[in-house]
């Protein structure tokens, strides 16, 4: 429960509390150091946010989301190179749905659920959006040379074939 440490002037008053059974070693407006504890993430009786850091998560997946609008419009509109229009269309699906997955956990934990609102959720988040940025990389960078030069060599080879008649 709240027991009595450190004084927080808060107007005319000073409040005495110290969050320890919450597990936080902060004062009320909240600390940074806490952001360096296994606790700080890995408790599953979650403890809302912050208001700058729900303003900041929810404007960042906002902008995930919105990112993911934008791209999906770029590749509709980009027809002549279809390796260009993949890699768009793989950005757009990233964006949108870890935008909107990171929507649910920001829900979860503003909601304080057991498990599902714990902060670490965010951390894999963060490792699912390294995870397919890399996967996407890989696939600017590897895939799409070799699919280009078999697309130019098949290209070359079908110019020779007979086609169908138009009627």
């Amino acid at each position: 429960m709240l027991t009595p440490a450190k004084s927080v002037p808060l107007g005319h008053c000073s409040v005495f509390l110290k969050l320890d059974s919450l597990g936080l070693s902060s004062n009320i407006t909240g600390d940074m150091n806490n952001l360096l504890t296994l606790n700080f993430w890995f408790r599953l009786h979650p403890i809302s946010l912050s208001p700058f850091f729900f303003r900041s998560f929810f404007i960042l997946f906002s902008l995930c989301v919105i990112f993911g609008a934008i791209a999906t419009m770029v590749a509709r509109r980009r027809k002549e190179d279809m390796f260009l229009v993949r890699t768009y269309k793989k950005i757009a699906t990233m964006f949108t749905t870890m935008g909107w997955i990171g929507m649910l956990f920001l829900w979860f934990s503003y909601e304080e659920l057991f498990i599902f609102g714990a902060r670490f959720w965010f951390l894999i988040w963060g490792l699912g959006v390294c995870a397919w940025v890399l996967s996407i990389a890989y696939y600017v960078k590897i895939h799409v040379p070799k699919e280009r030069e078999q697309h130019r060599s098949n290209a070359a080879v079908n110019k020779y074939l007979p086609k169908k008649k138009r009627r």
